[in-house]
């Protein structure tokens, strides 16, 4: 039987959320049936995703990361030529969002009528909470409506993402897969490594938040929720992992709120089941979400979650059963949920540990999710 030819696009300069999902879509898809080449950008940080599937048998081609997201001449003209060059069955596109791949989508533009288009987003932001002006919402929805024509199915992380899609572009549902966001699960016992590297004592309590540092993620509220909280709980450890554009102003308000000692900003890192593997509690205050892969992450270690009522993370995560739920913005939520956890971690803190592993073990197992992938593939 002849195999499906698939150019996988990613036009992602750094290793996130998005690039952990094209990671297992590589990994695991069937390759007796699906012969696979992937068109990445030349971005030093995607080394990283490059690394983890040097051993998946598959073609890499790479382009200049788009200087412009509205607009990048260079970036298209390359991609177009190796979109004719791979002359594919099927064309994958994984980002975050079509507002942030213009480049990308002129280069497919003109293929548009020869492959079978397949656009998988990440994130779907309700535009209340985009920010985006009056004029360039009107630009965004005229070129998301012309191109619309042309994809043949759209794959979305969440149910709450497939109704926002739809009430933002009134896109036709049937036109909509949703396929969540799921792991390959491992066991692990608790270890004391990071906890150690860190020369943190056995009686701290260490708090994880792994996301980019930016606005969206929500990092500020939780600081603010922080400087009251070690005013009760002093043996309390507050570990952000991950870079971003506002990594400067959290610091400085770190240092204005004299949270030193408290809050340790860790950068990029690629040992996350380590860290993981010395917390206690997962907190994630973002502002909008897909379905966050660190949240799924945070499950595999049977750590208990504090979380906002968003998008995705309200498909992860059921009040009082593997996590807390908290509203967006809301500071006093944020402080009154980890009070919750710090003062009966023994007990509900450990049950719902356990919880989230139960569900991630049997809501968001990576071989269900690649067995959704490779029959929508077939049925196009």
């Amino acid at each position: 039987m002849k195999k499906t030819s698939i150019l996988i696009i990613s036009d992602a300069t750094i290793f996130g959320g998005a690039e952990n999902g094209l990671y297992l879509l590589i990994k695991f898809l069937d390759r007796k049936k699906f012969d696979i080449t992937l068109a990445c950008t030349d971005s030093y940080r995607i080394n990283v995703l490059l690394e983890k599937i040097k051993d998946s048998n598959l073609k890499i081609v790479r382009f200049p990361a788009a200087k412009h997201r509205e607009f990048d001449i260079k970036t298209s003209y390359k991609l177009a030529k190796i979109i004719y060059q791979s002359n594919p069955d099927i064309i994958y596109v994984n980002f975050i969002h079509h507002y942030y791949c213009k480049p990308v989508m002129f280069a497919i533009f003109p293929f548009l009528r020869k492959f079978k288009v397949v656009a998988a987003e990440q994130l779907i932001p309700d535009e209340d909470e985009s920010q985006i002006i009056f004029f360039k919402r009107f630009l965004n929805h005229l070129w998301i409506h012309i191109i619309d024509k042309f994809i043949k199915t759209y794959i979305v992380v969440s149910d709450q993402n497939k109704e926002t899609f739809i009430k933002n572009f009134n896109i036709m549902d049937k036109k909509i897969n949703v396929i969540k966001n799921s792991i390959e699960i491992k066991e692990f016992s608790k270890d004391n490594v990071f906890r150690n590297e860190m020369h943190f004592s056995k009686k701290d309590k260490i708090m994880v938040t792994v996301a980019r540092l930016n606005i969206q993620k929500g990092h500020i509220y939780l600081i603010k929720a922080i400087k009251q909280l070690v005013k009760k709980y002093k043996d309390v450890k507050f570990i952000f992992v991950g870079d971003g554009e506002i990594e400067s102003y959290l610091r400085e308000k770190v240092a204005e709120y004299s949270l030193d000692r408290s809050i340790f900003f860790l950068g990029f890192r690629s040992d996350i089941d380590s860290i993981l593997n010395s917390s206690d509690v997962f907190i994630l205050p973002s502002l909008f979400e897909g379905l966050p892969f660190s949240l799924l992450e945070a499950m595999n270690h049977s750590l208990p979650i504090v979380s906002t009522n968003v998008d995705g993370n309200a498909e992860v995560i059921t009040n009082n059963y593997n996590g807390y739920l908290v509203n967006i913005k809301s500071v006093s939520a944020l402080y009154n949920a980890i009070s919750k956890l710090i003062d009966n971690y023994d007990i509900d803190g450990l049950k719902l540990g356990q919880n989230g592993f139960d569900r991630l073990k049997k809501d968001f197992n990576i071989r269900e999710n690649i067995r959704k992938f490779e029959e929508l593939f077939i049925a196009l």
